[in-house]
């Protein structure tokens, strides 16, 4: 499998197509090109933004409506495909706060179930700043 620009995969296995939902990928030329859905789930109906520092872009990340709520160390997890490879570090500010890996984003809409206090709440469509920085 190879990487192609703007994160769409060529596959080359046929048996690989056939796991990938028909509605996700185009055929050219007896090739198969997938490119991988960058929305929220569809368990997710609560979504927030990160925005990159480096590149202003605004990724949009589905917050769950009840817990388990996603920590912070999962949200850079799927931040990867949008990093360039040389980042190294990724923190996330939340109203001026640095917000540690072990840190859980709930809604603001709803009570917070369980342990509040290390759940911080965030308005649907709320913001959140990735400060990356690259080691040399």
């Amino acid at each position: 499998m190879q990487i192609n620009q703007a994160h769409t995969i060529l596959i080359q296995d046929k048996e690989q197509a056939d796991t990938i939902s028909p509605s996700s990928y185009c055929s050219v030329d007896d090739e198969i090109y997938y490119t991988p859905p960058t929305t929220p789930t569809l368990e997710f109906d609560y979504a927030i933004t990160i925005r990159l520092t480096n590149t202003n872009k605004d990724i949009k990340i589905g917050l769950a409506n009840e817990p388990p709520y996603l920590n912070v160390a999962s949200i850079k997890k799927q931040l990867v495909p949008y990093l360039d490879p040389s980042i190294q570090i990724v923190k996330l500010i939340h109203l001026g706060n640095i917000l540690t890996d072990e840190t859980k984003l709930g809604p603001s809409n709803k009570p917070i179930i369980g342990d509040k206090g290390s759940v911080i709440r965030v308005k649907k469509g709320g913001v959140i700043q990735a400060m990356t920085t690259k080691l040399c």
